[in-house]
C-alpha cells in the first residue's frame, strides 16, 4: 500500500511525523478517511480520536479541536494538544 507523509502538530512540538498509509478522523461534518494521493482537502476537526494505519498496525490519539490538512502529497493536523491513546 502506498504511504504519504502525515504530521500531528502541537504548540509544544510535532507529536506524529512519519509516512503512513492511512488517518481515519472526525470533521464537524463526519468521519473520514485518507490515504496517498487524496485531493487537496481542509477540515475543521472536534476533539477526539484519530487513527493511523501504518505497517498494517493501527496507532490511535487523543486530540482537541484541530484543522486538518491534505494538500496531495502529506496531511497535517494543527491542534493545541495531542497523546497517544491507552487501550
Amino acid at each position: 500500500m502506498k504511504t504519504f507523509k502525515f504530521s500531528l502538530l502541537t504548540p509544544e512540538g510535532i507529536v506524529v511525523s512519519d509516512d503512513v498509509e492511512m488517518v481515519e478522523a472526525r470533521s464537524t461534518s463526519g468521519a473520514f478517511g485518507i490515504m496517498a494521493s487524496h485531493q487537496p482537502m481542509i477540515a475543521d476537526c472536534p476533539s477526539g480520536r484519530i487513527r493511523l494505519l501504518k505497517d498494517g498496525s493501527w496507532r490511535s490519539y487523543d486530540c482537541d479541536v484541530g484543522v486538518f490538512a491534505m494538500d496531495g502529497t502529506s496531511a497535517q493536523l494543527l491542534t493545541a494538544f495531542a497523546k497517544p491513546s491507552e487501550g
